[in-house]
């Protein structure tokens, strides 16, 4: 029972303090909102509008997502300068690389071409526009398995050599050894040759044949919503001020403690 009356005790002694300073309370809630409000009307509304691009479906071709290296190929300065050289478009490429992400899309052999910018409109086309022009530029017929699997193939071959220069390397007397010498001239030479293998194969990754794309019809509010902002404010304000006044009574019934 004494628990009970203990713990009855303090909450009515919080709700007390509480009470005492409502008013605090009060002034730090509505400053926190007028601060919430202030910061919301500064900030710029964001809007992002999607666009998705579908790689081929047909027999034999990807039936996973795609991955990121080929999903750069849509963001490439080459292709944001092709978009911004069109009338309708009205920014230049380097704008469009920092408005412009592509992404895999997770649930379809396919990229996700995202705009995010202060005009709604905007957003629509630069994400149509870049979907558009990547689905024209990148039409080769090799298939994303065949271009990963080259890709597997030379960097196998490039760690396999490396691994032979580095016991070549540790075994003793391999610096005044003519075959270990001419082993490790040979083995730089086919390193080279797998690095070029393997730039070549990168390259066919954006070779990738996509086959339609789904143009975005709208854009969503990206940033945070005012209303958001204010209900984050005044929940802020309403804790800081509890904070506050319990502090601060805290403070009064310790000066009392060393008075009395």
């Amino acid at each position: 029972m004494s628990i009970h009356f203990d713990s009855t005790v303090r909450i009515a002694d919080v709700i007390g303090v509480l009470w005492t300073r409502k008013w605090i309370i009060l002034a730090v809630t509505v400053v926190s909102v007028v601060l919430g409000l202030a910061w919301s009307s500064r900030i710029p509304r964001e809007y992002r509008a999607t666009a998705s691009v579908l790689f081929s479906t047909e027999p034999g071709s990807i039936s996973q997502p795609v991955p990121q290296a080929t999903v750069d190929c849509f963001a490439t300065p080459g292709l944001f300068k092709s978009v911004a050289a069109q009338k309708s478009i009205g920014v230049t490429a380097r704008q469009l690389g920092s408005i412009v992400s592509v992404s895999p899309d997770s649930m379809t052999p396919g990229a996700v071409v995202s705009a995010r910018t202060t005009d709604p409109q905007l957003a629509v086309r630069l994400a149509n526009a870049v979907a558009a022009q990547g689905l024209r530029v990148y039409k080769k017929t090799d298939t994303l398995h065949q271009a990963l699997a080259a890709v597997a193939v030379s960097r196998r071959k490039i760690a396999t050599i490396d691994g032979a220069l580095r016991e070549i390397s540790s075994s003793a007397g391999a610096s005044s050894n003519p075959a270990a010498v001419a082993g490790t001239t040979l083995l730089r030479l086919q390193r080279v040759d797998a690095q070029a293998q393997l730039a070549a194969a990168r390259t066919e990754l954006c070779g990738v044949r996509p086959s339609s794309v789904t143009p975005a019809a709208s854009s969503q509010l990206a940033s945070p919503s005012r209303t958001t902002i204010v209900l984050w404010a005044l929940l802020i304000g309403l804790v800081s001020g509890v904070l506050l006044a319990v502090g601060l009574d805290q403070l009064r019934r310790s000066k009392d403690i060393k008075i009395g």
